[in-house]
């Protein structure tokens, strides 16, 4: 998530949308971020609901 932050930081909600590349990097790493999240396996995420 701090990687996201970092390429928005400083960024109008314009620049983000006209920016391909960050968009592109932003949806990238949150498809890495909820990719992982589905292999947290039942035991933890039970006991961790915000994952």
């Amino acid at each position: 998530m701090e990687k996201i932050h970092n390429y928005v930081d400083g960024m109008s909600m314009e620049g983000f949308l006209a920016d391909s590349r960050t968009s592109d990097a932003i949806l990238r790493n949150l498809e890495i971020i909820g990719e992982a999240a589905r292999l947290v396996p039942d035991n933890i995420t039970s006991r961790h609901h915000q994952i």
